[in-house]
């Protein structure tokens, strides 16, 4: 069930913030149509981890191929990194 991944995903990033799990968070919380928390989420992520940004990209580029639900989020991180001159 998708909320009990995001529960061990907060837990785990509250323990150890990996970069991947900071941005699978962001993932999974749009998969579950939780848009500003998924925003919310991700603006943290590259935040906190800018050097992972290229592979976070990569991956959410590859997923919104799988999952259509996730192509707004994909704009988004395109968005933001604009913003964020990167």
């Amino acid at each position: 069930v998708i909320s009990d991944k995001i529960t061990v995903c907060e837990t785990a990033i509250r323990f150890s913030p990996v970069d991947a799990i900071t941005f699978k968070l962001a993932w999974l919380l749009a998969l579950d149509d939780r848009r500003d928390e998924a925003r919310i989420a991700l603006s943290r992520a590259m935040a906190t981890h800018p050097g992972y940004f290229p592979t976070a990209t990569q991956e959410l580029n590859t997923l919104s191929g799988k999952f259509p639900e996730l192509a707004w989020l994909s704009e988004e991180i395109q968005r933001l990194s604009l913003k964020k001159g990167r």
